[in-house]
């Protein structure tokens, strides 16, 4: 009998087992080739967040410190007014939704942690936190290591 473990292999086949807690993937290694291990704990990962996207769904916050800053929803399109002289538009992509407790508060919310992320990293990179003030927009509960200013004086 091939060597099996759940939620573990990626070259051989794949088989779907019911059980009494409800569906078990599981993975069957027909060869233990070092190439073919390597896979294992990523295969497992992708999985288990799949299974996770889908029951409890994945979510990101970020924080926009600013004075007049502020983000708004516009459909399916976030809109930025963060000191720029125009608005920055981005779209969401599907799969993702957003919504907007407060102006200054973003939540991204959606079944796919690396789309959620992503799109999360994408708004956070139109304006990151810089050292000096902090002024940006940070995930929530981000530290930003602050800088000293110029000091003046002999």
């Amino acid at each position: 009998m091939p060597f099996s473990r759940p939620f573990a292999c990626q070259t051989t086949s794949a088989r779907c087992q019911r059980s009494w807690c409800g569906v078990m993937i599981w993975a069957a290694c027909g060869e233990a080739a070092r190439a073919a291990r390597a896979y294992h704990g990523l295969t497992r990962a992708l999985v288990s967040n799949m299974v996770v996207g889908v029951t409890k769904g994945f979510e990101k916050k970020l924080e926009i410190i600013g004075v007049g800053w502020n983000a708004k929803l516009q459909g399916t399109k976030v809109v930025l007014n963060i000191g720029f002289c125009h608005d920055v538009p981005i779209q969401l992509p599907d799969g993702v939704s957003a919504e907007c407790p407060n102006p200054t508060q973003i939540v991204l919310t959606g079944s796919d942690k690396q789309m959620v992320g992503q799109t999360a990293a994408v708004i956070r990179a139109v304006r990151p936190p810089e050292p000096y003030k902090g002024k940006g927009i940070r995930y929530q509960g981000e530290y930003v290591k602050r800088k000293a200013g110029k000091s003046f004086g002999s």
